[in-house]
């Protein structure tokens, strides 16, 4: 549900007011969250400003980093006439709403906007967390500095006016530095707990399938937890090719830890897609990370780390079906249910090679077009996948057309589709 002018705090409507007088000044198409962090650096948003101006001497210095991160955004021809905000904007807003009424908030004020921001993920995100400004030191300092005891620092406010600091986040170990080669920075980036944990639920799925008493769940275990792990390989794939073509930020993110949790939203990226298999259906794109492509060493790069997504996932199909080009697979349950994940692998590497933003596909080949016509295509994006799903369910051609193609590197891989069909059947519900 869209939110009402009323339902934000005045500090709140002032610096979205700032935000939208920033993407107009900028000549952007759409209200991105890049402009709301610049809405909010200034002393009209409150309490964030004085929380910024606690954490750092000078707030304002962020702009020159934001505007930065901003210079390679397309433009319009014109400024904005009327208030667009892009698909990760209306995240920013929904995140920020949750927020508020997590914390009992009848109105979504400034803090709820930051937070909304940090939880998107994307360049603002980014930025705020290289400087030590995340969700966890903003709530610490919110409990100890209540509202009415919160004094709004001047711009350029000093250590002495502005209000006392929380205790600093201990520094990043320096195995994790921008400047450390990736080959020695990776070991500790990884988050070996979290594969731990992946590799447990997948083996424990598998071998419940092996147990006619326990095949029921280990199917549903084996599957979907083989998917996440495929989501977090794709995921790191991007993150991987990012950091090797120049943007080291995805380190400070989280983004080559390996753990699902780093490039997701639970609802939108776990629990929507799980429920879309369950009920017979391809699996959807589950993760995100966000790249600051204007790091990368050109257009080259920028498509590398575009491919490098379904890259990785191309690359677990096949691992997975080293076995069945052995032919060491027999026709029980567990056999069934890895073909089917595999082929589930497959038809989510098809998908996302599709040239329509903001799959993977168009990814690759923007870099290559024209200002103009990247900037025409890249409106459909908060659409490009339902309109995908659309052609998919109710128009035949495209729909055979795809698992056609799915079917043949199946085959290729030495998997009978008919027999990967049958084990993506065991997920569904009503079998």
């Amino acid at each position: 549900m869209e939110l009402s002018a009323t339902d934000y705090t005045l500090a709140a409507q002032a610096s979205l007011a700032n935000a939208v007088t920033e993407a107009a000044t900028l000549h952007a198409p759409q209200l991105e969250p890049e402009h709301v962090l610049l809405g909010l650096l200034s002393p009209d948003s409150g309490t964030v400003w004085s929380w910024f101006a606690a954490m750092m001497r000078d707030p304002s210095a962020l702009r020159t980093v934001i505007a930065t991160a901003l210079s390679g955004a397309p433009q319009a021809e014109t400024s904005l006439a009327e208030t667009v905000h892009s698909y990760r904007t209306r995240r920013v807003l929904s995140e920020a709403a949750d927020e508020a009424r997590r914390l009992n908030s009848e109105q979504v004020d400034t803090p709820h906007l930051l937070m909304g921001l940090l939880n998107e993920g994307g360049a603002a995100a980014q930025i705020l967390r290289q400087r030590g400004l995340d969700t966890r030191t903003l709530r610490y300092w919110l409990k100890n500095h209540p509202a009415a005891d919160i004094q709004i620092a001047p711009p350029h406010a000093t250590a002495a006016q502005a209000a006392p600091p929380i205790a600093q986040r201990p520094a990043p170990r320096p195995e994790v530095r921008d400047d450390v080669p990736l080959r020695r920075a990776l070991p500790y980036l990884i988050s070996w707990r979290a594969v731990a944990i992946l590799l447990a639920i997948v083996i424990g799925g598998g071998y419940m399938t092996l147990r006619e008493d326990l095949q029921d769940v280990g199917v549903y275990v084996f599957i979907i937890g083989g998917w996440i792990a495929s989501v977090s390989a794709h995921e790191f794939g991007h993150a991987l090719a990012a950091d090797l073509g120049g943007d080291h930020s995805v380190r400070g993110n989280g983004y080559l830890s390996f753990n699902p949790l780093k490039y997701t939203h639970v609802m939108l990226s776990i629990v929507m897609p799980v429920i879309f298999l369950l009920m017979g259906g391809i699996g959807l794109p589950g993760g995100a990370v966000y790249i600051n492509r204007a790091a990368l060493r050109g257009p080259k790069w920028q498509s590398i780390v575009s491919a490098a997504g379904p890259f990785a996932s191309l690359l677990v199909s096949v691992l997975l079906a080293i076995p069945f080009m052995l032919n060491l697979e027999t026709k029980t349950v567990f056999w069934a249910a890895l073909a089917g994940l595999i082929m589930l692998n497959i038809a989510g590497v098809l998908l996302n090679l599709l040239p329509i933003p903001p799959l993977d596909g168009f990814g690759i080949i923007a870099p290559w077009l024209t200002p103009g016509i990247r900037n025409y295509l890249y409106r459909f994006a908060s659409i490009g996948i339902l309109l995908v799903f659309v052609m998919l369910f109710w128009f035949e051609p495209a729909n055979q057309a795809l698992w056609d193609t799915v079917d043949s590197i199946v085959a290729a891989l030495r998997i009978s589709p008919d027999f990967a069909r049958m084990g993506l059947s065991l997920l569904t519900f009503g079998r």
